[in-house]
């Protein structure tokens, strides 16, 4: 249940920021940011 309400905070932050942003991100993208290839 703790890692649901951690996913639901993430989710609501992505969605603010891509709101106030217009700024996605692909995975790939993700993947080059934080060097996990």
């Amino acid at each position: 249940m703790i890692e649901d309400e951690i996913d639901l905070e993430y989710c609501l932050k992505s969605i603010a920021d891509y709101e106030s942003t217009g700024k996605a991100y692909t995975l790939d993208e993700l993947d080059e940011e934080f060097d996990r290839k």
